[in-house]
């Protein structure tokens, strides 16, 4: 039979699935004739659908070298290599099929992919591009292209070809999954649901849709429709640990921390060994206060996978928080070490160089506030660059962050500010800012809450990064710990006239709002009162929030006054609380905003303090480097106040 029938013949065997029958008859065509060029790349072909790999991939090769006018031949190779990860290679034979047919948009495609593999993410673009000019309606480019995008963070151009993916099909899931994923990213988190329920109704049971939907749900904030569509998830598969994971995480930012210690346990029985649940284990039980419980959770956690940087991260939080700094700062290098970006890691050894007092190396690692800190100030949006040393002659836009205690902390700064700029204007909260023009008269204070007009100023700078310029060690930080603000001495006289009695007036604050510390800081008013109630004092309430009931209960159970200052609202009122301390005798405050303002004016004040208390009140037991005015009293015992009650009541009893 000549070859020609016989290739025919064996052509039909191939394509009706008679492989065996077709692969003895290209054989036998090769025999006769070993460069004959459809034999080759057929049973190369052929060869490739029995998985004989290296095979099919000299058989190709054979083919192209004996005819390199044919295109598909050329694709047909690069797909083989593309499937054994020879990339380079791949990329090679794609270009060769492009050079002998330029309209081959399946050539351009399959280039593209392997581009993008390697990592060539712009010239897997070109090439996209490319395929999608001679064929417009190429479904799978748009989508290609949409992803590159967002995995560059464009994710303008990601819902550019995303949409022009949705032109042409309207009922392919993923495509509504990704797009879903790009709004969540631009924080367009209605969109985003929209889409992953676009996605779902395309897709049954799409359990990754889903996941992403709760995700979304727990960005926005709506706890409970989270943990609901995470228990959804867990219903379509039992073993998604993620799940498990962010429900648990979920439960601790509610602070409802058994159920969290429930959920994060609900892993278990499929992944005992797992890095990750065993690290949340040990974040829960570190919030349950079972500290010794949460570092061995964490530890079996690194023994398991070494190089989880997350896992030191929560090591040294949990270091942190036994006042054990010397072993955070190890564990913190060692998660940085693995991952150097990690920003929460750069954060928390951030403030705790600065707890240790390295102010040096602590106040320049203070700029990781911006991507590792959980408060929600943003930087400045403005075209104008950041400070920098020598522009002593531009002027300075100085802009506040934080909280209004923070800010107030940050503003003892600015008395040596001149030495930054001739020109300098602040930009504060509202409620600050005539105490802020009383006291600093030769600066310019603005409100944050009127637009800004770049014309009047070169350069700015957050407030918080002041002392990286200004104090860089312990003598020059202390040297400047005086009183700095003013008081408006009128209505300060007025306030000591109406509550001021024959026993001496102390100022109290028991509560902050903290959603991260506040359960720590904070005390219970009447275990608090309970202590003192038989001092000969008399006292005021400095606490900010809706807490009338809180006193009447303590008034009536123990038969005393605490006294309201009802023309003064403690929290927008600032410049009439600043007042009302000055009037008192005393403050006893918490860790809160009280301290900082009476700090600043340099009122006598005893702050409670817990066994882990914040960076800024550093780790000497009774001093206080920011307001010499202030001392310390610290909890002896994690989560005891007793101490610190049983203190206080002997030292007021001098009063």
């Amino acid at each position: 039979m000549p070859i020609n029938a016989q290739l025919i013949k064996a052509h039909s065997f191939h394509e009706d699935g008679q492989l065996d029958d077709a692969r003895l008859i290209y054989e036998g065509i090769l025999l006769i004739e070993p460069s004959h060029f459809d034999a080759l790349q057929l049973l190369g072909m052929l060869m490739a659908q029995l998985g004989f790999d290296q095979e099919a991939l000299q058989l190709l090769l054979k083919a192209v070298e004996v005819n390199q006018g044919n295109a598909i031949v050329f694709n047909n190779l690069a797909l083989l290599l593309s499937k054994q990860r020879d990339y380079l290679s791949a990329i090679h034979y794609f270009s060769k099929a492009i050079e002998v047919n330029p309209s081959y948009a399946e050539a351009y495609y399959n280039r593209a992919i392997a581009l993008q593999i390697s990592g060539d993410f712009e010239i897997a673009k070109s090439s996209y591009l490319s395929c999608i000019a001679i064929n417009p309606e190429f479904f799978s480019a748009h989508i290609n292209l949409g992803f590159i995008s967002e995995l560059r963070k464009d994710y303008d151009s990601a819902l550019i070809h995303y949409k022009n993916a949705l032109n042409l099909k309207q009922n392919y899931a993923p495509l509504y999954f990704n797009l879903g994923n790009v709004f969540k990213e631009l924080n367009q988190f209605k969109d985003a649901i929209e889409n992953y329920d676009l996605a779902c109704h395309f897709q049954k049971n799409y359990k990754e849709a889903l996941f992403n939907k709760a995700c979304v749900f727990e960005l926005e904030g709506e706890f409970e429709n989270a943990l609901t569509t995470y228990d959804e998830v867990l219903e379509l598969d039992s073993k998604y640990i993620e799940c498990y994971i962010n429900k648990s995480i979920i439960f601790c930012k509610l602070r409802r921390f058994d159920q969290a210690q429930i959920a994060i346990e609900g892993a278990l029985p499929f992944q005992r060994d797992h890095p990750a649940v065993l690290n949340q284990l040990g974040i829960v039980l570190r919030c349950l206060k079972m500290h010794s419980l949460a570092l061995e959770k964490i530890s079996e956690a690194l023994s398991i996978d070494p190089q989880f940087a997350l896992g030191y991260v929560n090591q040294g939080n949990v270091l942190t928080e036994l006042n054990k700094f010397s072993l955070a700062l190890e564990s913190y290098n060692r998660a940085l070490e693995l991952e150097p970006g990690m920003a929460k890691a750069q954060w928390n050894r951030a403030l705790l160089l600065l707890q240790m007092k390295f102010f040096d190396q602590g106040w320049s690692e203070y700029k990781y506030r911006w991507s590792g800190a959980d408060f929600k100030t943003t930087q400045l949006k403005t075209n104008r660059p950041y400070w920098q040393p020598g522009d002593r002659d531009k002027r300075l836009l100085i802009w506040s962050e934080q909280g209004i205690g923070t800010e107030f902390m940050f503003v003892n700064f600015l008395t040596k500010a001149h030495l930054m700029s001739h020109q300098i204007e602040v930009h504060v909260e509202s409620r600050s800012l005539d105490i802020y023009r009383r006291s600093f008269p030769s600066l310019k204070f603005s409100s944050n809450e009127v637009l800004l007009d770049e014309t009047t100023f070169d350069c700015h700078l957050p407030i918080g990064s002041l002392p990286q310029y200004l104090f860089v060690n312990e003598k020059e930080f202390r040297s400047n710990n005086r009183p700095y603000l003013k008081v408006n001495q009128l209505l300060c006289d007025q306030l000591r006239s109406q509550y001021k009695r024959t026993r001496p007036l102390v100022g109290i604050s028991w509560a902050t709002r903290s959603q991260t510390t506040g359960l720590d800081r904070s005390i219970n008013l009447m275990e608090f009162i309970d202590s003192i109630k038989y001092l000969d004092l008399d006292f005021i309430s400095l606490q900010y929030g809706d807490v009338k009931d809180e006193i009447n209960e303590v008034n009536t159970k123990f038969g005393i006054n605490i006294q309201t200052a009802d023309s003064i609202d403690n929290y927008s009122n600032i410049d009439g609380l600043l007042s009302l301390i000055q009037a008192c005798d005393l403050v006893l405050s918490i860790d809160n905003s009280t301290v900082h303002f009476a700090g600043a004016i340099g009122k006598k004040t005893w702050v409670m303090l817990p066994f882990n208390a914040d960076w800024r009140w550093f780790n000497d037991w009774d001093q206080c480097m920011w307001y010499p005015s202030t001392k310390l009293f610290r909890q002896s015992n994690l989560g005891h106040w007793d101490s610190v009650f049983e203190r206080l009541r002997r030292e007021l009893a001098t009063l």
